[in-house]
């Protein structure tokens, strides 16, 4: 007698939000200008800096943008100091 065991394929979907993908373009960038000064003739610190500038935009959006479109602030502007708009 033999005995099978069935095991249920489970698909596992995850959903990665905006700032896990800005995390992971991080180091992407970096490597990228590191890799440009491999395949490129141009010195290893312009391909760092390439990869250094492309990453500092990177944070800066992140930092900028996507946190100012999370924030309360839209629908709170009187906690944060402001004068809410009467009449």
């Amino acid at each position: 007698m033999t005995a099978t065991a069935v095991q249920d394929e489970r698909v596992v979907q995850v959903d990665y939000s905006r700032f896990d993908l800005l995390l992971a373009a991080i180091p992407i960038a970096l490597l990228s200008g590191v890799l440009s000064s491999v395949l490129l003739p141009i010195s290893q610190a312009a391909g760092l800096v390439v990869g250094a500038v492309t990453a500092a935009v990177i944070v800066a959006y992140s930092m900028y943008e996507l946190v100012r479109l999370d924030s309360p602030a839209a629908e709170q502007s009187h906690v944060f100091g402001d004068v809410p708009q009467t009449g």
